[in-house]
């Protein structure tokens, strides 16, 4: 099975820049174990961009609670895209308003979905979803979507998979500081009580990590 060029089998720790060499342009990256259910590549949908494709991997966290889709790379174009991990019950939440059959656009997935700013994304990811049989053309707008398949068998289906175990780079969080607290008080934090019931699912991205970008060059024009 190919790897994409952000997947490396080495042991899951911080990894940092010798002090000789640090700079402001070098960022610390963590190593995340994930399961790595499917990986392939994508037909781009633009009608100028045909013979180009989008590269993707579903994956899962390490106790296989949840499924991940991410962005892997741009073939056969130079565009920015983002390689973040989407949780697949987020891209549920982003569809959930639009009825069976109804007609939609790929621009229901430029907000809820990415923290990056590339607006190759919402076309690319759309482009997955068809390959992943989950979308399909609309019959009287081939620039539209609508639903197809069993969406929540589909990940019961994913998580079902062997899978292969592997590691995945990522930015370190950021901490934000925490803002001053009113004289003679500290910040404490509050601990929110976990709700009864299924089990969540643990995603393998920390919770305050920057958006990762391509870093190829070329336009940020949907393709």
């Amino acid at each position: 099975m190919s790897k994409a060029a952000n997947v490396k089998n080495i042991k899951a720790e911080p990894t940092e820049q010798p002090a000789a060499v640090q700079n402001d342009n070098v960022k610390p990256v963590i190593q995340h174990a994930v399961w790595l259910l499917k990986e392939g590549n994508a037909a781009k949908l633009g009608k100028q961009t045909q013979g180009g494709s989008v590269g993707y991997q579903v994956l899962s966290d390490v106790d296989r609670l949840g499924v991940y889709i991410t962005l892997t790379a741009n073939v056969g174009g130079t565009g920015y895209f983002s390689r973040e991990l989407v949780p697949y019950t987020k891209v549920q939440d982003c569809l959930r308003h639009v009825k069976p059959g109804e007609p939609f656009s790929s621009k229901a997935f430029r907000q809820g979905l990415f923290t990056g700013r590339s607006s190759n994304d919402a076309s690319f990811f759309a482009a997955v979803l068809h390959s992943l049989g989950l979308l399909k053309r609309a019959p009287e707008t081939e620039s539209q979507h609508i639903i197809a398949g069993a969406w929540d068998e589909w990940q019961q289906t994913m998580l079902s998979e062997a899978g292969q175990l592997i590691q995945i780079t990522l930015p370190v969080p950021v901490t934000k500081p925490a803002q001053d607290a009113a004289d003679g008080e500290s910040l404490e934090p509050v601990e929110t009580p976990k709700a009864a019931g299924k089990k969540r699912s643990k995603s393998p991205v920390p919770e305050n990590a920057p958006a990762v970008d391509d870093a190829e060059p070329g336009n940020a024009h949907p393709e």
